[in-house]
């Protein structure tokens, strides 16, 4: 999840300068185990319910039963063949960012928690908004960079005096 935030002021020559402020999931965002997160499931337990008449089925099945080190969970068979997994509280589930396996498995994600007091970006950049944030959306960075401040108070500073020059220019 990136977070992106932009203001366009109109410089002299008729081009557009964009302002953005930009949190890049890599900065902002750190995978995390069920304790830190309050996973729900960590706390009520949790269910796992598996077709084993398929072949992911029965990976899955196998994974629980053979290589996961989760204790303490029982396994009951439907009539219809499906295996439930039943995993008591206090057993950390499959989005615990301990284990890779289980997601590459399960296909899941792993828990992430916000980063407190990560830095954001601040960003002045050539180009309309539109295009400025698809570009940060893409790469994490504009194509066109003027400026990267390293204080959001110099930012705004630069984006009041571009306001300011944008009045000027309009009322002379």
């Amino acid at each position: 999840m990136r977070t992106t935030r932009t203001a366009n002021a109109k410089v002299r020559d008729g081009g557009w300068q964009t302002f953005s402020t930009v949190a890049p999931p890599k900065l902002h965002w750190a995978t995390a185990t069920c304790a830190k997160v309050n996973c729900p499931k960590l706390e009520r337990g949790w269910d796992v319910r598996i077709d084993e008449s398929m072949t992911l089925g029965r990976l899955c099945a196998d994974y629980i039963r053979r290589v996961t080190n989760r204790r303490g969970w029982v396994e009951a068979k439907d009539p219809s063949g499906v295996t439930t997994f039943t995993f008591q509280p206090g057993t950390p589930c499959f989005q615990d960012h301990r284990d890779g396996r289980a997601q590459g498995v399960f296909q899941v994600p792993p828990h992430k928690r916000k980063v407190v007091g990560a830095p954001s970006l601040y960003i002045v950049s050539d180009g309309n908004a539109g295009a400025v944030s698809k570009q940060l959306t893409t790469t994490g960075r504009p194509a066109s960079l003027i400026r990267q401040h390293t204080r959001g108070a110099d930012w705004v500073e630069h984006l009041a005096e571009s306001w300011n020059n944008m009045a000027d220019a309009v009322n002379n």
